[in-house]
Formats: C-alpha cells, structure tokens, sequence
C-alpha cells in the first residue's frame, strides 16, 4: 500500500479519531495537518508493521500531546461602545 492510498483510506477515520480526542474541531485540524508531516517521514516503517493504523493513531496522540502543550496565542476583544457614548461620559457636545 502507497501512502497516498493509506491516507485516502484512512484520513476520514484519523479526523474522527482526533475529533474525539481534542473535544476541538479546530485543534483537530491542526492535529492533522502535523501529524502527516512525522507520517511522511517515517512511512517505510509504518508501512511494515503489521497494524499501521495503529501506529498513524499514536503519532496523532503524541501530536495532539504536544499541541495542548503548545502556549496558545490569545486575542484580547475590547468591547466597543456604541456611537456616541462619550458625549455623555465626558460632558462634551462634540
């Protein structure tokens, strides 16, 4: 089996399979793009095992380990206040 076939095989499974994992579609997704990067490198090896789904599934773990690990970057919103307001906040007309 290729590794173009294994992945088109079995990414539908993989993507469920992190779903599950994250409780986060976004962080899914994230996962998935990744974890095909080690699977590429490694494929020969994954390749000869007996159970390579199994082995593809542990890379998504450790991934996914070490993506909840990653700091996360986080956005501050401001509440913007409606048009106005601070006419009457600071006593001004304009």
């Amino acid at each position: 089996m290729t590794l173009e076939e294994f992945l088109s095989a079995e990414l539908p499974g993989l993507s469920r399979f992190a779903g599950a994992l994250t409780g986060d579609p976004h962080l899914a997704e994230d996962i998935l793009s990744d974890a095909p990067l080690v699977v590429v490198s490694r494929w020969r090896r994954i390749a000869a095992t007996e159970n390579p789904v199994a082995y593809v599934r542990r890379i998504v773990v450790d991934t996914a380990s070490s993506e909840s690990s990653r700091p996360r970057p986080t956005t501050m919103v401001r509440r913007v206040p409606p048009c106005g307001w601070h006419r009457s906040w600071t006593g001004r007309s304009s």
